[in-house]
């Protein structure tokens, strides 16, 4: 349980860590507004699997936003992964925006299960161009096997206007306690486009 406590500690301070945060990117904003797509990549210790991830992000209003991704897995050709729903912005200085999610969650690996999520998270501006950020997924499923909460963080730095170079790394089910020396780990890598 230590190393997890160290891992989700460590992982908190680099979120953490908007000292550097610009205004030039303060007096832009954060979009809610883009198309993201990457590759998937996630180990539990005993294999490594690949995927796509394809995300999108629509603003209602300066507030308001919907968000879908999509994890079609490579290795397993029926297993998908499927989230849905709403969110909630608002700046908690000009660097930064907390956001929070309720999502609509479905799995299908063979055998579907649908549940629904809530994510909370935090957006910070690092530099000009740059955009640090971390987020808690907690997870509910139907069938009541397993609950878990996802750590995630992510870094992303602007290569053309409008678009974003991501690399993301997710903790699944940080409260686990049935090998306290492992994490399941997913890390992506991919491009953000903003309309």
């Amino acid at each position: 349980m230590n190393k997890k406590l160290t891992a989700a500690a460590t992982a908190g301070l680099l979120v953490a860590s908007g000292g550097f945060m610009s205004q030039a990117m303060a007096e832009q904003g954060f979009s809610y507004d883009y198309g993201q797509g990457g590759l998937l990549i996630t180990d539990d210790g005993d294999d490594t699997d690949f995927g796509l991830d394809f995300r999108g992000s629509f603003a209602f209003t300066d507030d308001f936003f919907g968000y879908a991704r999509l994890v079609p897995w490579m290795d397993e050709s029926d297993f998908i992964n499927l989230s849905i729903g709403p969110g909630y912005n608002f700046a908690v200085t000009p660097e930064m925006d907390l956001y929070g999610m309720v999502t609509l969650e479905h799995t299908d690996n063979g055998v579907d299960d649908q549940g629904f999520g809530i994510t909370g998270g935090a957006r910070y501006a690092v530099a000009p161009g740059m955009e640090a950020g971390g987020s808690l997924k907690f997870t509910t499923w139907d069938d009541g096997d397993n609950d878990p909460i996802d750590l995630t963080g992510y870094f992303l730095t602007e290569v053309a206007p409008q678009m974003d170079v991501v690399g993301e790394i997710t903790f699944d089910d940080i409260t686990d306690e049935a090998d306290s020396d492992e994490f399941t780990w997913q890390m992506m890598v991919g491009a953000r486009y903003n309309f």
